[in-house]
Order: structure tokens, then C-alpha cells, then sequence
């Protein structure tokens, strides 16, 4: 299995369900993790659960303003996003114009 160290993630609907299982597995390999979603408190637990490589980001990413904060706050807590993955919408390529987007890569 590849590993994940030092890659910066987005997870949308990341802190509850399938998402937040994908989150929980991007950090067993390595990855820090930025979860977004619309569940304050699963986003409050699972980022309680691993701190130092999980941040929360309360609200829905279909909202153009919180996918551009999901961008600037992941920077800002463990650097330049590697993966977006998206649960339940997708990331408008305006959201994403502060990413490094050769860094971004494939979906996962």
C-alpha cells in the first residue's frame, strides 16, 4: 500500500460515515487530513480523535466560500493540499485557484 506521508488531503463529508472511514484510512497511511462537512458534531470528534494529523471545517462545499476556506485552512494547518476527495460534492476549480494544483493530483 503507498504511503501517504507528508501528503495534505481535503475530505468533503469527511467526518461522518464513508467519509469519515476514508479520512480514518488516509491518516493510518500518512496523510493529514482537513475534514469538511455539515456535521458539527462528528466533525468535532473526529478531529479530537487525532489532532496532530486531523483539522475540521464546518460546512458544505458546494457553497463556494467554504471550499475556499476548506483550501486556505488546510494550507494553513499542514501545508499546500496534495488530493482532494470528494463524499458528497465537488470542488469548483475557482475554489481551488490557491492550491498548488500540481500538487493536487488525481481524485483519489
Amino acid at each position: 500500500m503507498k504511503s501517504l506521508e507528508n501528503h495534505v488531503v481535503i475530505v468533503t463529508g469527511g467526518a461522518a460515515g464513508i467519509g469519515a472511514a476514508i479520512t480514518k484510512v488516509l491518516v493510518q497511511r500518512g496523510a493529514s487530513v482537513l475534514a469538511v462537512d455539515i456535521d458539527k458534531d462528528a466533525g468535532a470528534a473526529i478531529a479530537a480523535s487525532n489532532p496532530d494529523k486531523i483539522a475540521f471545517l464546518l460546512g458544505d462545499v458546494a457553497d463556494e466560500a467554504v471550499a475556499k476556506n476548506a483550501v486556505a485552512l488546510a494550507t494553513k494547518t499542514f501545508g499546500p493540499p496534495h488530493r482532494a476527495r470528494e463524499q458528497r460534492t465537488r470542488l469548483t476549480s475557482k475554489a481551488l485557484d490557491g492550491a498548488d494544483k500540481g500538487r493536487l493530483g488525481a481524485l483519489l
